[in-house]
């Protein structure tokens, strides 16, 4: 993101109350925010790029059911 980063985002999301329920994924080239701070803050699942685009689509579906 150029003009951010999305721990930004994630911020903002979790102080919307009315999604309670929520999927969040990262995606980075940069380790700007730590596994363990991304997991405690929400992050459902956390992925480094290069990534693996099946396991990537295995996991959201797994986790939207």
């Amino acid at each position: 993101m150029p003009d951010g980063n999305g721990k930004v985002v994630l911020d903002c999301t979790n102080s919307n109350d009315s999604q309670k329920e929520k999927v969040f994924y990262f995606v980075s080239g940069q380790a700007d925010i730590s596994l363990k701070e991304a997991m405690k803050e929400g992050v459902t699942r956390f992925f480094y790029k290069p990534f693996d685009l099946d396991e990537l689509l295995t996991s959201l579906k797994r986790d939207l059911q």
